[in-house]
């Protein structure tokens, strides 16, 4: 097995289910990853979960690997639902992290949401960019854009069968990152992520 000493692919294997899960940023990955290691999630609107991203028998690995042996899954979210917790993560509730999502960004133009999705997506492409915003294919697919995962659960779609999977493994899913803020997308807050994630709707037929 090929080690990710520095966590980019967000691969991390338990052996001890012979799984390997595909994290994806701001896709409900701290949770899936805190319920693999039998972790509790201490509080559900915490900040920051570094004692589960470095939790004693988290391992990470590369894509540079053969996962034939493996039981390979992982966690998407709708792209409007993954960028609305973006946006409500570094600007309602940490905004003193922005700065990691672009250096040059103006905080106080930020709340603006047009301002928000059209600087980032404006400086920055699916290699250049800060990992919380990649693409959703960045995290799963293969230099011929297959998808490597062999399981794909939409969380919002797939919830049920989501915590079944994790319970053959007598394992269950808490809430972590929690926001009570609605967000609400325009036509053309919906037209820039589509365009900036363009090869994730067509990998994953998300609906436009």
């Amino acid at each position: 097995m090929n080690i990710d000493l520095n966590k980019f692919d967000n691969i991390s294997l338990y052996k001890k289910h012979n799984l390997c899960f595909f994290g994806i940023t701001k896709c409900c990955s701290t949770s899936i990853k805190a319920a693999l290691l039998k972790q509790s999630i201490i509080n559900k609107y915490a900040l920051r979960y570094d004692y589960i991203y470095n939790h004693k028998d988290a391992m990470y690995i590369s894509k540079n690997n053969n996962f034939n042996d493996y039981i390979t899954f992982t966690v998407i979210r709708h792209p409007y639902i993954r960028i609305a917790s973006l946006y409500k993560h570094f600007i309602i509730r940490d905004p003193k992290r922005l700065f990691e999502l672009s250096s040059s960004i103006k905080a106080v133009n930020a709340r603006d949401i047009t301002y928000f999705l059209e600087y980032l997506f404006g400086t920055t492409n699916d290699y250049t960019c800060n990992h919380h915003f990649k693409s959703i294919s960045s995290f799963t697919v293969d230099t011929y854009n297959v998808i490597i995962p062999k399981l794909v659960f939409d969380f919002d779609k797939d919830n049920n069968s989501l915590k079944t999977f994790l319970k053959s493994f007598e394992c269950s899913i808490e809430k972590s990152n929690v926001s009570n803020t609605d967000l609400f997308f325009t036509k053309k807050h919906k037209q820039l992520i589509q365009n900036r994630y363009e090869n994730d709707f067509n990998n994953f037929n998300f609906e436009e």
